[in-house]
Formats: C-alpha cells, sequence, structure tokens
C-alpha cells in the first residue's frame, strides 16, 4: 500500500479492491484500487480509462465485471455509430404487422368513424409501439433482460450492471447524437420521443458506466469533456512493462512455456525498439500471437517460427519486410539477454541503447522482472 498514504481513508477498500480483482487473475495498483472504488460507490460518473492500444483498458472492465458477477454490456464506438446500435431502432416487419392488424379492427369495426381512424394521421401511433421498438446496446444495459426471470421478476436485487463504452474517442461529430448520448452519460435514461417516454434503469439502479479512450493522456472529444468528463474518475493505463506482459501471456496462453512466452515478451519489446512501423507493435497482437503459438505447440521461438506467423504481428507489406528484416538481429539480442536457459526471471536492460547492446554486454546493468 506504499502509494496510498497510511491515514487515506477507505483505506479497507482499496484492499477489498485489490483482493477481489487478484481472485480473477487481474492485478491493480493501490492508486488505481482507490479510484475504481470511489467511482464504484459514487456511481454519479463515468470510469474513464485511457491509454494505447492493447493497456488492459477493456479488460479491466471485464474483470470488474467477472468479479462481482455484474451484468456487462459493451458498446463498440466508431465513425458511424448511430441510434440504431448505441440507442434503439424499430423493426419493420413487427411494424408491418401492426399495420395489418390496424387495418383488420378497422374494418371489422364499421362503428370507428372517419374523425378516429386507426390509420391515416394516426398511423405512428400504430407503427411506434413498444413491441416494434429494438433496444440498442444502451437501452440493453438499462433493460437488462438477463437480470429477470421469464415473468419479467428480478432475479436478484443486489445484481449491478457495468456499461462500457469502448474508444468513445471514435464516435460521430453529430451534435444530434451526441446529446443523447450525453443524456445517458448524466441520467442514466434514454429519451424515446416517438413514444413520448424515457427508459429508465429496470432495477431502479444506474449502470456503471466505463469509458475507454485509446486517444492519450486527456485525448477525449472535447465536446464531452465539459458536461460529462469532469464529473469522471479517471485513471490512465500505460502500455505494459515486459514484466507484466509476461504475467498477461502466462494468463493469456497459460500452455505456453514459460520460455518461450518470455521470448515473445523480448521479441516484441525490441521488435518496437529496433523497426519503424507504420503501424507499431501493440500488446494485444502480441497475445494473439502467443495464443497462435500455444495452438502450434510452439516448444522454441526461432526466426523460421517468426516467419510462419508475421501475419500475426505485421498487418502491411511493408510493416512485415521491416519486422522480417529486424528478426536476425532482435534474435542475437534475445540470445545475449538470455545466456541461460533460466524460464523463471526476465532480464531486461535499463536504459540500454541498441548500439551498447550490440557492443560486449559484460559490464551491463540488468533488471531482473519477477
Amino acid at each position: 500500500m506504499k502509494n496510498v498514504p497510511k491515514d487515506m481513508l477507505r483505506r479497507d477498500d482499496v484492499i477489498w479492491w485489490m483482493n477481489i480483482l487478484e481472485m480473477v487473475d487481474h492485478f491493480v495498483e493501490p492508486k488505481t484500487a482507490l479510484t475504481i472504488a470511489n467511482w464504484w460507490d459514487d456511481n454519479n460518473g463515468p470510469l474513464i480509462l485511457e491509454g494505447p492500444p492493447g493497456g488492459g483498458k477493456t479488460t479491466l472492465g471485464e474483470k470488474i465485471a467477472q468479479a462481482l458477477g455484474a451484468g456487462f454490456y459493451v458498446l463498440p464506438c466508431f465513425k458511424s455509430l448511430g441510434k440504431r446500435e448505441a440507442l434503439y431502432d424499430w423493426d419493420r416487419n413487427v411494424q408491418a404487422i401492426l399495420v395489418e392488424e390496424a387495418k383488420l379492427l378497422q374494418e371489422s369495426n364499421p362503428i370507428i368513424s372517419e374523425n378516429n381512424r386507426l390509420l391515416g394521421k394516426a398511423t405512428n401511433k400504430v407503427i411506434y409501439n413498444r413491441d416494434a421498438m429494438v433496444p440498442g446496446i444502451l437501452a440493453q444495459s438499462l433493460l437488462d433482460e438477463e437480470g429477470y426471470d421469464s415473468e419479467y421478476e428480478y432475479i436478484d436485487e443486489s445484481r449491478e450492471v457495468i456499461m462500457l463504452m469502448d474508444e468513445l474517442d471514435k464516435i460521430p461529430s453529430e451534435e444530434a447524437f451526441e446529446a443523447i448520448l450525453l443524456e445517458f452519460l448524466e441520467k442514466g435514461v434514454i429519451s424515446v420521443p416517438e413514444l413520448n417516454i424515457k427508459i429508465r434503469p429496470r432495477s431502479g439502479k444506474r449502470p456503471h458506466i466505463i469509458i475507454t479512450s485509446n486517444a492519450g493522456r486527456g485525448g477525449l472529444r472535447e465536446s464531452l469533456s465539459h458536461p460529462v468528463l469532469r464529473r469522471g474518475r479517471y485513471i490512465y493505463l500505460p502500455e505494459a512493462d515486459p514484466g507484466r506482459q509476461f504475467c498477461i501471456l502466462r494468463q493469456a496462453a497459460p500452455k505456453l512455456s514459460q520460455e518461450v512466452a518470455r521470448d515473445v515478451v523480448a521479441f516484441g519489446y525490441w521488435a518496437k525498439k529496433l523497426t519503424k512501423m507504420d503501424k507499431p507493435l501493440a500488446l494485444s497482437e502480441v497475445i494473439m500471437w502467443a495464443r497462435t503459438l500455444e495452438m502450434c505447440k510452439v516448444e522454441k521461438l526461432t526466426a523460421s517460427v517468426v516467419d510462419a506467423t508475421i501475419s500475426e504481428l505485421a498487418k502491411g507489406e511493408l510493416d512485415t519486410k521491416r519486422l522480417l528484416g529486424a528478426t536476425k538481429r532482435i534474435f542475437k539480442i534475445i540470445q545475449r539477454m538470455f545466456p541461460e536457459k533460466e524460464t523463471n526471471v526476465l532480464e531486461f536492460r535499463a536504459k540500454a541503447t541498441t548500439s551498447q547492446i550490440d557492443a560486449n554486454s559484460s559490464t551491463r546493468k540488468l533488471v531482473k522482472i519477477r
């Protein structure tokens, strides 16, 4: 607990969050645990997670939900995201059936006067019906169908819901869409003007909202920062260091040998140091690569293995050539880093330049990361 002052309030909560996340194989620092505790109990604003791709932002949300047994909903954000995916849409087939039913009712009941006809000017009242509405992800998190049984009785009154809005910096710039989005973020409701209603949390409890962004520290959209982000709790998750990456790979690919996992981390580390790729390696790609090696039952990482699986790491022809061109040099570095086949320790040189690594390594300082 060295990162949180001894007299800091909520010390027990910090320990509790660290312990419960550790139970699902996720490790957080005390400062991060304190921020999570404050966000969870207050629930009056989002938890904002920023950092580079592969830093564990989405994973943290997943692990919180897993640890607490909470409902978990994810809205992947992209430039063309609209009301249909995020909020709600209308099922055209159901609307057609409703119109046909209204016509049949009209034809079978001659008492209905011309001024009270079900169709004509009142068509909108027929087609915009709750039965025809298809909820988007945000609406689904409010309705939380998974928390109810067949008779719409809430299964667990203590059930919580987490709504993760992934890469929010990529949402479209339409002001109308942003206004509706802000209503959800600020009030936990969604307005449906066609029905003149608001979709509210069925359980009566607002979802716990998590926002992630790959835009870098403070890079979320300025239009959202004033009304929403000022009330959010903020955590910056930097790229994992090699020791942390090794732990992540051991969890993601448990059947991969420690030696191969160690060399995978080292290869990714020096690939980024020595090659100027148009799309630099992200931790998520290294994890996928490790899983591929695990499925292929690779027992030793070699240049031929890299060549056979290069598509996992480089996504373009030029980046592929660059990475393959640096492979021989990277393996020389790895061999010097690990002259002995010790699999339970990662060793990375502290502040070493590539020229120093290529030179005699007898006086180099090593940092051991267990």
